[in-house]
């Protein structure tokens, strides 16, 4: 048995709201990070990381103006985990940080669907004012 700010707390408890958290938090500053790098063109176009539709992996320059697009998105969506993250480290019922936690998952999902939405309009906005960047590789004509 443990004392969290005055509230008698299990070790078991402790420890799954530490790693949760510790979880959440990495992976919204890896949100965050990944947002920012490919809007930024410091995280070159690859099949690893990033927004990756057809239109986006089209060019290097599309890729670069998807990202640009869908950058607040994606901030958003990092900031959500890291909140639920620190919701593990106040004090209450377990189940107000399940639900935080839960919340900001969907949350954070429904933003990087968006982000993906926004970031492909914006690629084949560029393709259509750039023809030789089409994504299949061909003229409109």
């Amino acid at each position: 048995m443990a004392h969290l700010y005055g509230e008698r707390v299990e070790t078991e408890e402790l420890l799954a709201r530490a790693v949760t958290g510790v979880l959440l938090v990495c992976c919204g500053l890896l949100l965050l990070w990944t947002a920012r790098a490919a809007a930024h063109g410091r995280l070159p176009r690859n099949r690893l990381a990033g927004i990756r539709t057809r239109a986006t992996m089209a060019s290097d320059e599309a890729w670069l103006i998807g990202h640009q697009a869908a950058r607040r998105l994606g901030e958003w969506a990092g900031g959500c985990f890291v909140a639920a993250g620190a919701v593990a480290a106040m004090p209450g019922s377990p189940w107000v940080f399940v639900g935080a936690a839960l919340l900001a998952t969907v949350v954070a999902i429904a933003l990087v669907l968006r982000a993906g939405v926004v970031a492909s309009k914006a690629a084949h906005a560029h393709h259509r004012t750039t023809p030789d960047a089409q994504p299949s590789g061909r003229r409109d004509t």
